[in-house]
C-alpha cells in the first residue's frame, strides 16, 4: 500500500478523443503543451468512427520514443447497460439526459448521471489505480487535463477530490487545488488561450487527421447537423441510434412516466426533419464529453 503523502502528483490528460483532447495530445508530444504522464480514454461502446480513428492515430503515437502513454478503459457499455435496465425495471440504471414528454406536450430533460458515472468515476478510478491507492485512501495532489478551448470556457469544472486540480491548457487556466493561470515556460510552448476554429487550423497545418465531435453515437446532446453527418457518413451506427431511441419508449427505464426521447423535439429519431443550418451541440455536458 502507497503512502500517498510520499507519492510525486501525476499529470493526467482526460482524453475525450475529440478535436480539443486530439490536439492537446499531438502538442504534448510534439511538446507544444508540457508532457503529461498519462492519456486516459474511457471507450464507452459506441463512439464515432473518427473517434476511433484519432484514438487508435494516439496510439501509434504513444508507441514512440518517449511517447505519452495512453490507457484506454473499455469496463462499462452505456448502450448495453441502459437497455438492460429498460428490460429489468428494477436494475439500477444511470440517467442519460433523454428528452422526456410530459403533461401537455411539453418537452423536458432528465438529469444527466452517465458523465459523472461511466467517463470521471472510471478516470478517477484508473488514477488512484496508478498511485497504488486502496478505495478509502484519499488522492495526493493530481493535475488532471481537460481540452476545454476558449469558445467553450463556460464549461469549465472543478473537480470534486480535495488535492485535484482541473488543468485547461488551451485557456491557461486551472481550478480546484491549485486554482489560478497557467503559464508554460518554455518560449515554444503555448502563451495564448486557443478556440476551437485555433485547434482545427493546427491539426490541418501539420497534416493530422481531424477527428469529429467526440461523444457517444446516442448522445441527446448532438446537434442536428452532427445528426445528419452520423445519418449520412455512418449509417449503420444512425441506424443503431434509431433502434435504442425506440427501445427507450418500448420500456423506460426507472419506471418514468413519460415517453423519452434522444431528439429534443420529442420526435422519433428516424422520423426527425433536421435541420441542417443548427451546427452547434447543446454544450451542457460537462468537459468530460465532446471534446
Amino acid at each position: 500500500m502507497s503512502n500517498y503523502t510520499n507519492l510525486s502528483p501525476l499529470h493526467i490528460q482526460s482524453n475525450g478523443g475529440g478535436v480539443q483532447s486530439f490536439a492537446m495530445y499531438m502538442m504534448a508530444s510534439k511538446g507544444i503543451l508540457p508532457k503529461f504522464d498519462y492519456s486516459i480514454f474511457v471507450d464507452l461502446g459506441h463512439e464515432r468512427k473518427g473517434t476511433y480513428k484519432a484514438v487508435e492515430l494516439m496510439k501509434i503515437e504513444s508507441q514512440k520514443p518517449g511517447g505519452i502513454p495512453l490507457i484506454i478503459i473499455e469496463k462499462k457499455n452505456l448502450m448495453n447497460d441502459t437497455i438492460a435496465s429498460i428490460k429489468n425495471s428494477s436494475r439500477r440504471w444511470v440517467s442519460i439526459p433523454f428528452f422526456s414528454s410530459g403533461v401537455k406536450e411539453n418537452i423536458g430533460m432528465l438529469r444527466r448521471q452517465c458523465t459523472s458515472e461511466y467517463k470521471i468515476r472510471q478516470v478517477n478510478e484508473c488514477i488512484k489505480a496508478l498511485y497504488g491507492l486502496s478505495g478509502n485512501q484519499r488522492f495526493p495532489e493530481t493535475y488532471v487535463y481537460i481540452g476545454i478551448s476558449l469558445d467553450e470556457a463556460h464549461r469549465m469544472s472543478t473537480p470534486e477530490p480535495v488535492k485535484f486540480s482541473n488543468v485547461f491548457p488551451f485557456l491557461l487556466y486551472q481550478t480546484g487545488y491549485n486554482r489560478g493561470n497557467v503559464v508554460f515556460r518554455d518560449p515554444k510552448q503555448l502563451t495564448e488561450r486557443q478556440t476551437r476554429n485555433n485547434l482545427i487550423a493546427w491539426i490541418k497545418e501539420n497534416n493530422l487527421f481531424l477527428p469529429p465531435n467526440s461523444s457517444c453515437i446516442f448522445c441527446p446532446y448532438t446537434s442536428d447537423k452532427d445528426w445528419i453527418d452520423l445519418k449520412n457518413n455512418e449509417p449503420a451506427n444512425f441506424e443503431l441510434a434509431c433502434q435504442f431511441d425506440e427501445s427507450i419508449r418500448d420500456g423506460t427505464p426507472g419506471n418514468i412516466n413519460s415517453k423519452l426521447f434522444l431528439h429534443r423535439s420529442g420526435v422519433p429519431l428516424r422520423k426527425v426533419n433536421f435541420q441542417s443550418t443548427e451546427s452547434n451541440n447543446l454544450f451542457e455536458c460537462s468537459g468530460h464529453c465532446h471534446v
